[in-house]
């Protein structure tokens, strides 16, 4: 897209969710923030609020950045806080949602060494 072009916010989504399109989560973080940077303090204040303490976010697009922090037990916290809000999914939106947290689950063990499978 280039500079002035407009985009539908359920377009934008739709791109962020199934692409994982970066470029989507800027638009959408400065539509929300003003910018990506107060869209940050945005998210982590809302994360506090939750009750993930040791979460930090820094980027709207989740991409590796040393100050974006958190805990394993802040992200079984957002997934239970996601599982309640499984009700009002599709059936496609929720089958979507397991594998994305699946995918993430396999990501984040694999970086702290623990084989799939093990116990």
């Amino acid at each position: 897209m280039s500079r002035g072009t407009t985009i539908r916010v359920a377009d934008a989504v739709n791109a962020l969710v199934t692409l994982s399109a970066n470029d989507a989560a800027v638009v959408i973080a400065e539509a929300i923030g003003g910018s990506e940077d107060e869209f940050a303090r945005l998210m982590t204040r809302k994360a506090h609020a939750l009750g993930m303490s040791r979460t930090t976010y820094v980027n709207a697009s989740g991409l590796p950045d040393d100050d974006q922090v958190t805990s394993a037990r802040d992200q079984a916290l957002l997934g239970r806080l996601i599982a309640e809000l499984d009700r009002s999914l599709s059936p496609r939106q929720r089958a979507h949602v397991v594998r994305r947290l699946s995918d993430y689950a396999e990501d984040f063990a694999a970086l702290a060494g623990e084989k799939k499978g093990a116990a």
